[in-house]
């Protein structure tokens, strides 16, 4: 055992071996450690900022957005009550539908969470160009669950536009699409909520 290791009832040989992407929470959210795997998927996905060194001592919930709080919230507040809580959700790239598998175990010192790749294959989409319909105001609205695109011209209908994902510059604003808002339902929490359940 590392004797600088905050984790006693998770070993860091177990985590660093996973070939999960596992990251280790304090009991106020805050990451204090990923390990390599999630290095490894950050930089498969250009996301070179979010590589561990980048993140540690950073608050979790500042890094997923408003409307997919509550879920996180719920799925937190249950591996409190039952010690673990299992959470799954679509993180996809332009060109491969992944669905993940998210487990949360309650330690001594804070969370354990491990990400699983549960399903990998191309997308069976059918792929749009963005246009004028997917602007509003200079912007984009990008669901945070399945990323995709909302048409501005058409009531409750979302696109398919990997080309969103790869450019940098769109101005973007996450919200939830009405079936990934069904998906993952619950209201927003209020700071008094997370502040009981970190507490």
């Amino acid at each position: 055992m590392h004797s600088d290791w905050p984790f006693a009832d998770y070993p860091k040989e177990r985590v660093d071996h996973s070939q999960d992407v596992v990251y280790l929470l304090d009991p106020e959210f805050r990451i204090i450690y990923c390990n390599p795997a999630w290095d490894t998927f950050a930089i498969q996905n250009k996301g070179y900022s979010a590589r561990c060194q980048n993140v540690s001592g950073t608050d979790l919930f500042s890094y997923i957005t408003e409307d997919l709080q509550p879920a996180y919230v719920s799925a937190f507040a249950s591996a409190r009550i039952l010690g673990r809580c299992e959470l799954r959700f679509e993180c996809s790239s332009p060109s491969q539908y992944r669905h993940f598998r998210m487990r949360i175990r309650l330690l001594r010192q804070g969370y354990a969470v491990m990400n699983s790749l549960e399903v990998e294959r191309r997308h069976d989409r059918e792929t749009l160009q963005p246009d004028y319909s997917h602007f509003e105001r200079g912007a984009i609205t990008l669901c945070a669950g399945c990323r995709r695109t909302k048409n501005r011209y058409t009531p409750d209908r979302w696109d398919w536009v990997p080309y969103f994902l790869n450019d940098g510059f769109v101005s973007v604003a996450h919200r939830l699409c009405p079936a990934c808002s069904v998906y993952y339902g619950a209201a927003v929490p209020s700071p008094e909520q997370r502040g009981k359940l970190a507490s």
